[in-house]
């Protein structure tokens, strides 16, 4: 009878451990499954809401622009008025700039990329047909004397800088000042939503 009960008690011990196992496995598995085993992680496509941090730098290296405060302060481009913050857009919405929306699309979440965008994928060409030239006494300036390199907004919002002063004329450049350059950005993909 003894024997009975050690025997009965061994084995309910046994089928406890085998069902510990058993949950351990199914558990484990089903986190393999979930975190990168067999199910493909999510990648970035057409419509998603997506949160990147950034690095724009022109082909010698020079940093023109970062999502990154650590980063615009180290390379001398620092704003105090501006808020540093990862840049959030719907992909393929037309909000950014060709390149950079399309070098997004099939990355990972916590991948970084680096490209290099060519004008037509960036801000476009030069255009000589932007350099407009008009009398200088049309041009508002709130008070303030017309200088080179100052900067024009016209009443439809566009934005140009005065390259020339001359006769009473001001010859302004509505060129985008990336248009025609070669742009690299580095990209980290933070989150895909949607």
């Amino acid at each position: 009878m003894a024997q009975e009960k050690h025997s009965t008690k061994t084995k309910i011990k046994k089928s406890y451990i085998v069902i510990a196992i058993l949950a351990i496995i199914v558990i484990g598995g089903l986190a393999y499954l979930q975190f990168g085993g067999m199910m493909q992680e999510r990648t970035a496509k057409v419509g998603n809401l997506v949160t990147v941090n950034y690095i724009g730098s022109f082909e010698n290296g020079t940093v023109f622009d970062t999502s990154i405060e650590s980063v615009a302060i180290q390379k001398g481009i620092g704003d105090p008025l501006r808020t540093y913050e990862p840049l959030q857009f719907v992909v393929g919405s037309g909000q950014l700039i060709k390149g950079f929306d399309n070098a997004v699309v099939g990355m990972k979440a916590g991948e970084t990329k680096n490209v290099t965008l060519q004008p037509q994928d960036a801000y476009g060409s030069y255009s000589q047909d932007l350099l407009v030239t008009v009398n200088a006494s049309s041009i508002q300036t709130q008070g303030q004397s017309l200088v080179v390199g100052g900067s024009v907004t016209t009443d439809t919002g566009a934005k140009g800088i005065i390259t020339k002063i001359e006769n009473g004329n001001a010859t302004v450049d509505f060129n985008s000042p990336l248009a025609g350059k070669v742009l690299k950005f580095q990209i980290t993909l933070l989150n895909i939503k949607g």
